[in-house]
Order: C-alpha cells, then sequence, then structure tokens
C-alpha cells in the first residue's frame, strides 16, 4: 500500500464550471491555459456525487468536484469507428451512444466517464462523411441516432 493510500480523499465542492459551450471557468474566469485544462481532462471521475478532479498531492488525495452544464470533453478525431476524444481517450461506436439533440447538434454519451462529448467544428467533415438523414431521421454510420433534448450532463 503506498503511503498516499493511508489517507482518505478530501471531497472539495469547488467553483470549477464547464458552461454550456464546453469552456471551463474558475468562478467568472475562464481557464485558458492549455495545460491546464489538460490535467483536469485527463484526471476527470465520477462517482455517486458527481464529476470530479481527481488530484494527488503527495501523500494527500482530493476529489475536487465541478459543476457541468454542458459537453465536458469534444471529439478530436472519428477514424473507422473510433471516437478520439480531447483528454486523449479513445473509444469504440459501441462503447458510447451518439444523440442528435432537436437543434441538430451531435453530442457523444461517454458511459464510462459519466459526461457528454460535443463535436466542434474542426471534426465535421470526419463527422459528416458517416452521417445520412433519411426521412427525418438521422443515421450514424447506419446506425439510427436517437434525437432528443439533453436535461441533465452528467449521467
Amino acid at each position: 500500500m503506498s503511503e498516499s493510500e493511508n489517507y482518505a480523499p478530501r471531497e472539495e465542492f469547488t467553483d470549477i464550471r464547464v458552461d454550456k459551450s464546453g469552456r471551463w471557468f474558475t468562478g467568472s474566469k475562464q481557464i485558458i491555459n492549455a495545460q491546464v485544462l489538460k490535467y483536469f481532462r485527463a484526471n476527470l471521475q465520477y462517482d455517486d456525487k458527481g464529476v470530479f478532479i481527481w488530484n494527488i498531492f503527495g501523500k494527500f488525495r482530493e476529489k475536487g468536484y465541478i459543476k457541468v452544464e454542458g459537453p465536458v470533453f469534444s471529439v478530436s478525431a472519428i477514424l473507422d469507428k473510433t471516437f478520439h476524444l480531447n483528454n486523449g481517450q479513445s473509444y469504440s461506436h459501441d462503447s458510447v451512444q451518439l444523440v442528435m439533440t432537436p437543434q441538430e447538434e451531435p453530442l457523444l454519451a461517454v458511459k464510462a466517464l459519466g459526461v457528454w462529448a460535443g463535436f466542434p467544428s474542426r471534426v465535421a467533415n470526419e463527422f459528416a462523411e458517416y452521417l445520412t438523414e433519411k426521412e427525418g431521421q438521422f443515421f450514424f454510420k447506419g446506425q439510427p441516432v436517437e434525437t432528443r433534448e439533453i436535461n441533465s450532463w452528467v449521467f
């Protein structure tokens, strides 16, 4: 057992939030430092209390819970049947759920992380290659895509 495992993690509800467009804030100030955002995304987890950033400081551990108002991640690439996210992780088509909002905004439910990912404009062409529409129903690589409102950004 490592020394850090001897201490129960501290739990804190932070003022960090992700807004509806996927931008990160601390209080009213937008977080723009790429290294900070990379760290947050790489250490994001969830439990029954919500989404948190897992921090380890020497022998101390902390769960820093954040408020989620929009997509936490974004899809950085779509290759074959794999979605690559901006946290460095990849998910196969069958391990996620693709949803289209009534406003025709695609979102990806990342079940393993308990949050949604958005599709930025830089991957729109890749996404469009696989998306078809027939009689008001969207299909992604031939599979039907559910259309619905997103009532909670955490599941």
